[in-house]
């Protein structure tokens, strides 16, 4: 099951910038055994930048890096829960993750109120959400096949398949030669 989560934390009183989370969140399920492939790319402009790095909580402080936009790409088979980091939600173009501690950060703003970040988090996560569905049903869509086992003889010709099996036999005469032909499935 997919889950995108978000949350910004108290922006403390001050010039401080509020905290950001932001994951994708594969957890164990059902839809995992299918292994769909969740194919999905989309850049979302943000209303203002978002800090990354160890220590960019403090306004003007300007961090390790920031990012205008989300640019999320995806395009894999997804058979495992995750491990969570910043880093592979947010995908920042300019960021390799090699920062131990990296954190996210909103821009200080005088008055909390972040509703146009809100609204950004709130259509990737929609966005998300429908890929994910869209992947774990054409999975689920594709069909089991069964197995199938051919033994050859001189003598005999027998098919047999590993689920059923068919107790008719038909004797087919070729040439004088007896070929019996059973069917187990």
């Amino acid at each position: 099951m997919l889950k995108v989560c978000y949350k910004i934390y108290k922006k403390r009183r001050g010039y401080w910038r509020p905290r950001l989370e932001f994951h994708r969140i594969y957890e164990e399920s059902e839809a995992l055994s299918l292994r769909p492939k969740l194919v999905f790319q989309k850049e979302y402009q943000l209303p203002g930048p978002i800090y990354l790095g160890p220590d960019c909580e403090a306004e003007g402080n300007e961090g390790c890096r920031q990012i205008k936009s989300l640019f999320i790409r995806i395009d894999s088979y997804v058979d495992r829960p995750n491990k969570l980091h910043i880093r592979p939600s947010l995908h920042a173009h300019t960021c390799i993750s090699t920062c131990p501690g990296c954190k996210a950060y909103l821009p200080w703003r005088p008055k909390v109120d972040y509703s146009d970040y809100i609204a950004v988090f709130d259509q990737v996560a929609k966005d998300l959400i429908e890929a994910w569905n869209k992947a774990v049903e054409e999975a689920f869509a594709s069909e089991e096949g069964e197995e199938i086992e051919a033994i050859y003889t001189p003598e005999t010709f027998t098919i047999f398949s590993a689920q059923k099996l068919y107790s008719k036999q038909k004797n087919v005469k070729k040439n004088n030669n007896i070929i019996k032909k059973g069917v187990k499935n």
